[in-house]
């Protein structure tokens, strides 16, 4: 019983000589300067995004109405057509049987 109580305490007595190690390490001046660019890096992106936001929105305030819902229309086109995404495959079957039914009743 002696024996497994001394095996328990060196073994805690490591876990935690090793953890505070960890505690006592002190950062070099080059990783708090590199945390410094870092975080003025996310700032000037953050900044640039919100000034691109502003000048979105002021341009579908001069736009009309129905210019403004045409262009909401092609935003999903747009996104699809750039991630190399096809259409619904429905909508891609409806269309080729109208231009199958099309062409031969035009003969």
């Amino acid at each position: 019983m002696k024996k497994y109580i001394y095996i328990l305490f060196i073994s805690i007595s490591i876990f935690f000589t090793q953890t505070s190690c960890f505690i006592f390490k002190k950062q070099d001046p080059a990783d708090k300067q590199m945390k410094v660019l870092e975080k003025k890096q996310r700032q000037k992106e953050k900044e640039e995004l919100k000034i691109y936001r502003q000048a979105i929105k002021k341009h579908m305030k001069m736009q009309s109405k129905n210019t403004r819902k045409m262009m909401k229309r092609g935003y999903g086109t747009a996104d699809r057509t750039n991630d190399n995404k096809r259409e619904f495959f429905l909508k891609r079957w409806l269309q080729s049987g109208l231009k199958k039914k099309r062409s031969n009743s035009g003969k």
